[in-house]
């Protein structure tokens, strides 16, 4: 469906494409030939070689993929995207390669190894350029050779080499996910990018004057509905969060790092030109609005009384002392009624960032006064309604808050695969569990596996990839026509059985225990 400017849907073929294996790279330049099954042997082993974090995050995702089926979700996908265990890479894998032991074990002969070998530095050349084009600006983009391969399928590549369609970076940043984005498209191709921080807009109107291709909004990306409608997309990337040079930057007021001996004011917008700072909003919102957004946003949304407490020590000092200017003095506020938990008598300022107490409870704020997880919420379907038949959107986030949002639009956006449509009889209950069914859009969201992470390798050149998710979201067609059953209401769906009695010892024992 879709036409000629739909995006194929070949999940099977992207992916093998996607990590470079083609079979230009297996013929044999040697007169040497190998047995029928010796060959298959090795160009198995180079295949798995190669595979790395695509293989192991999406082979479920593929083998479903395939059989044109929505996926379902693990319980690993739910896990704290800060697990530094993240998956590997192809880089990783071929750098991995035990050369010897391939050679003595006959599969492959000293030529399959120096090409393999000549991959893997192409691989890592191609992944070079793409980080440093962004650290040069200040930034580097996260999981960037994955972004570039799922965002033009193999199969969509022209004549040239060079892929044609219109494409959005929601979050333009320094422009390294544009300008590698730029790279690979023809003449004819566009690129719309936003963003709402100045100096990433000064830094995307220079990009205008040297590319015709490329135009950047001052929007939040959650306009890119309005701001793009009629336009067919096929390609859509949304980098979610606070980059590295507003981390860097100390004016910025976003960074706790080193606070014992650099100081900060207490700002978090991400537009600095417009709204209202923490600072200003602290000073006019009531200790109650304040713990709801601590206990909403922040870390303990499961113990509304720290929330209160930290609440409260804030509200309490700038009451007594005047509002908080200074990143230090609300942080050592935050820091300290924490403390109390634990009893300790002196506070510090760790010198890392990651590492201070108040973080999480900045960072609640910070989400609320940008409004992240709304925007997020309201993007995703507008992304969707852009993209043509085909199309995917790549999401990457760096807070559970964020991959959660994720999860949610995924399943509000599925249908169900054909054994769930056999097992379950009633209208309303595929209405309750599949909330598609009961609208009137005409496609479906489809998931390719589980999100990807950064390889040890990128996070090696740059620490902060280490809790980067990457999503691959497609558009599918819609199957299965709307549902009219009216479903139940959520409290009438869950029920909480009754307390459960306890036993020690059987009847006869207990009653030998009596006195």
């Amino acid at each position: 469906p879709g036409g000629p400017n739909a995006v194929s849907r070949g999940a099977c073929t992207d992916h093998r494409n996607a990590v470079g294996v083609h079979e230009g790279h297996m013929k044999r330049r040697s007169s040497k030939k190998a047995s029928p099954s010796t060959l298959q042997h090795w160009r198995l082993l180079l295949l798995i070689a190669l595979w790395g974090s695509f293989g192991t995050a999406f082979l479920s995702g593929v083998r479903s993929s395939c059989r044109a089926r929505p996926l379902g979700f693990s319980r690993s996908a739910f896990a704290e995207v800060d697990d530094e265990l993240g998956g590997g890479s192809i880089l990783d894998d071929i750098r991995a390669l035990n050369v010897e032991a391939e050679r003595e074990s006959g599969y492959a002969t000293d030529l399959d190894l120096v090409m393999m070998q000549r991959r893997a530095r192409e691989l890592k050349a191609q992944h070079s350029r793409g980080v440093k084009a962004g650290l040069a600006k200040g930034h580097a983009p996260v999981l960037l050779y994955s972004v570039l391969g799922f965002l033009f399928p193999k199969s969509m590549e022209g004549p040239d080499g060079r892929y044609s369609g219109t494409y959005v970076d929601c979050t333009f940043g320094r422009g390294g996910y544009s300008e590698q984005i730029l790279r690979k498209l023809s003449n004819s191709a566009r690129v719309f990018a936003f963003d709402i921080d100045p100096t990433a807009i000064a830094l995307g109107r220079e990009l205008e004057k040297r590319d015709s291709r490329f135009r950047i909004f001052h929007r939040p990306f959650a306009d890119m509905g309005k701001v793009l409608h009629g336009e067919d997309i096929h390609g859509i990337i949304l980098d979610i969060g606070v980059s590295s040079p507003q981390f860097d930057q100390k004016d910025r007021g976003f960074s706790l790092q080193n606070l014992a001996e650099q100081d900060g004011p207490l700002d978090l917008r991400m537009n600095a030109g417009a709204g209202e700072s923490a600072s200003q909003w602290l000073q006019t919102t009531s200790v109650e609005e304040l713990a709801w957004v601590l206990r909403y946003y922040g870390p303990d949304s499961g113990f509304s009384i720290i929330a209160e407490r930290v609440a409260q020590a804030i509200m309490g000092e700038q009451a007594a002392n005047g509002p908080f200017t200074s990143m230090r003095r609300f942080a050592e506020v935050v820091g300290r009624a924490l403390m109390i938990l634990t009893r300790s008598d002196t506070f510090e300022h760790p010198y890392s960032g990651s590492d201070h107490p108040a973080r999480l409870y900045l960072q609640a704020i910070r989400l609320y006064l940008n409004q992240e997880k709304e925007q997020l919420r309201s993007a995703l379907p507008a992304a969707f309604d852009l993209l043509v038949p085909g199309g995917r959107c790549l999401t990457s986030s760096f807070k559970r808050i964020e991959s959660e949002a994720v999860f949610q639009f995924v399943m509000d956006h599925q249908e169900p695969d054909e054994e769930t449509l056999v097992r379950i009889k009633s209208k309303r209950r595929l209405r309750e569990l599949y909330p598609l069914l009961g609208t009137d859009l005409n496609y479906t969201v489809i998931l390719l596996g589980e999100p990807l992470k950064a390889s040890g390798y990128e996070i090696n050149k740059n620490r902060r990839a280490r809790t980067g998710s990457l999503f691959i979201m497609e558009k599918g067609p819609r199957r299965i026509n709307r549902i009219k059953a009216k479903p139940r209401k959520e409290l009438s769906r869950f029920k909480q059985p009754p307390p459960r009695v306890i036993i020690g010892a059987s009847a006869e024992d207990a009653s030998e225990d009596e006195p």
